[in-house]
């Protein structure tokens, strides 16, 4: 049981860190074509091709989700097989929005194949594509058990959106600009450009994470008695390092970017974030399947 547990949950992680490279490359593809005339083409190649391996991860992770769902739901009994896969994703709440996040994610990898070849139609479906596999996140979590309307679902689209703005595109700037010794003009524009987009995200995050709690825990001592409310203030730590890290690249190292060292610095800086971004999504693929506080008690 530990082990399949701890299966999904990397299934899980592994289509969250797609989910947010997905949407941060494509964003950082549509952001900078028209703001860096001499490196826009290298710039958007690198992030298509980002894009495209994220929309793949992330369409088979969702294969690899409703393979876990049905394990779950089937156990050793009647196993996974074809008949009992359909049944999961077509006869079920938790299929109906995994449907939604399958057609997405494959929508979001064509359009990036068909930007790959020069079919210039591609950008509006993988931008759709990015965007609904985002917004749809939260229909097969705790959110949907309201109904696809219900505030929790608002609340929890909103929070992986801005997640994926902010961390998404935290990473993707970091794979196809930093990682390499990049222009310092051409990585002062980039974070010129990420910035406002970066406070938005953080600001969305910070707002429905609190909305999300508000909704969840049956009281505020949930965070110490139960094992829900434990790994969602682990994650809330997480998140206030990553607050704490942002801020200080914001206030110390972007006025700097100029200079010669400062790349060198954002880029580790950059890099402490993301790893503590990646703890917090590894919290977060075990939080979603623990019970919420009120429906174990």
């Amino acid at each position: 049981m530990l082990s399949s547990t701890a299966a999904l949950a990397a299934v899980r992680f592994a289509c969250y860190v797609a989910l947010l490279l997905l949407v941060g490359a494509t964003s950082l593809a549509l952001r900078t074509s028209a703001d860096l005339d001499e490196t826009a083409h290298r710039l958007r190649a690198r992030a298509v091709r980002l894009a495209l391996i994220a929309a793949v991860v992330l369409t088979l992770g969702r294969v690899g989700g409703l393979y876990g769902q049905t394990w779950l739901f089937f156990g050793t009994d009647e196993g996974v097989n074809a008949e009992t896969l359909r049944i999961i994703a077509m006869e079920t709440a938790w299929g109906a929005g995994w449907r939604v996040q399958f057609a997405a994610a494959t929508f979001a990898m064509i359009g990036a194949l068909l930007v790959r070849v020069r079919v210039y139609t591609g950008w509006p479906i993988l931008g759709v594509g990015a965007l609904v596999a985002a917004g749809s996140q939260a229909l097969t979590g705790h959110a949907v058990e309201g109904g696809w309307l219900s505030p929790a679902v608002f609340a929890q689209t909103v929070h992986v959106v801005g997640a994926a703005i902010w961390i998404g595109s935290l990473l993707a700037i970091f794979l196809v600009v930093l990682r390499r010794d990049p222009e310092r003009a051409l990585v002062a524009t980039v974070v010129e450009l990420f910035s406002p987009l970066a406070l938005l995200g953080a600001g969305a995050l910070l707002l429905t994470g609190l909305a999300s709690s508000f909704l969840y825990l049956s009281s505020p001592t949930d965070l110490l008695w139960t094992v829900y409310g434990r790994m969602l203030g682990a994650k809330v730590i997480g998140f206030a390092i990553i607050v704490r890290l942002g801020y200080h690249n914001w206030q110390r190292i972007k006025p700097r970017l100029g200079e010669a060292t400062a790349c060198a610095d954002l880029r580790r800086a950059v890099t402490a974030e993301l790893a503590v971004a990646i703890i917090v999504l590894v919290i977060t693929a075990f939080l979603v399947a623990l019970p919420l506080p009120a429906a174990a008690m």
